[in-house]
């Protein structure tokens, strides 16, 4: 009895439409972005309480925002992807991974101009 109960248990994994949960980890690497995103931000605005920089606490709350909105997008695109899943349509989405690591490498160029100008000072 305990080996046809094992043997339904298989039968429902393999017959999922997500087999590998792709679309799970996806989402879970955009969500710990997200959290890195905003850990950035809120150290930005941490080393303004000793450097007295407002533009780097201005900064700081716009990396803040930018990890938010980031992890509301991933919530909603997963959801996309889910229902792309579930009726076999394409899962691609270009613009959004162009937009992304755009956004990505203007904050990491403008982070590391910041880093240098407080090192310079």
């Amino acid at each position: 009895m305990r080996s046809k109960q094992r043997l339904d248990r298989d039968d429902r994994s393999t017959s999922a439409f997500d087999v590998g949960l792709q679309a799970e980890r996806t989402g879970l690497a955009w969500d710990r972005t997200a959290l890195a995103v905003i850990a950035t931000g809120l150290l930005l605005v941490r080393a303004t309480t000793t450097n007295d920089q407002v533009f780097l606490a201005v900064f700081g709350l716009c990396v803040v925002t930018s990890g938010g909105a980031l992890a509301c997008l991933s919530a909603q695109r997963y959801e996309q992807l889910q229902a792309r899943l579930r009726s076999g349509s394409s899962t691609a989405h270009f613009r959004l991974v162009v937009a992304v690591s755009a956004t990505a490498m203007i904050a990491a160029m403008v982070g590391l101009a910041l880093a240098v100008a407080l090192v310079v000072e």
